[in-house]
């Protein structure tokens, strides 16, 4: 059991000196997590099933978040990908699956997964209900794989729906 953070132990503002301007997601996440009680130990009866199904849910969505700040895309790509599956409407996970597949094939790239990482990209190009930025994330990814005009003609796309600079920087040269 973790100590609770009260009015007469504030760890955390005690541990946020110490990293001021320091950016760690992954590790603040950690710091933060022995802290969190379980929703179910704040209940006073026992908990509903729509209760328990939103407590699972929340910690998948945790988990999926866990291993994206922890940069293990993949995992997060596949975890944010489940959640989005199974509620059609949550934007947020649907959005997240797509910039850590975007970001889990630059890495596949960087590891000599090259043909891999464009087969990827041109697979989440042909997905229709893409955002427009993420659209930019893909473009600007497959410039970075070789495939500069794929690349240039995605974001001209994009430049013809949204006045952006980022497309019309992407489109160029």
């Amino acid at each position: 059991t973790a100590v609770l953070m009260l009015d007469d132990r504030l760890r955390l503002e005690f541990q946020a000196g110490r990293s001021w301007f320091v950016n760690e997601p992954y590790a603040n996440l950690l710091r933060l997590w022995p802290g969190r009680a379980q929703a179910s130990e704040l209940l006073a009866g026992p908990p509903s099933a729509a209760f328990v199904a939103e407590a699972e849910q929340a910690g998948r969505l945790f988990e999926a978040v866990r291993a994206w700040l922890g940069g293990q895309s993949e995992r997060a790509a596949d975890a944010f990908a489940e959640l989005a599956g199974a509620d059609p409407a949550d934007g947020f996970a649907r959005e997240m699956a797509t910039s850590a597949r975007v970001r889990a094939l630059a890495e596949g790239a960087e590891g000599g997964a090259l043909e891999q990482a464009l087969a990827g990209a041109r697979a989440l190009t042909a997905q229709a209900a893409l955002p427009p930025s993420q659209r930019l994330d893909v473009a600007a990814l497959l410039r970075e794989l070789g495939a500069v005009d794929e690349g240039r003609a995605l974001a001209a796309e994009v430049g013809r729906t949204l006045a952006s600079p980022r497309a019309r920087r992407l489109a160029g040269p």
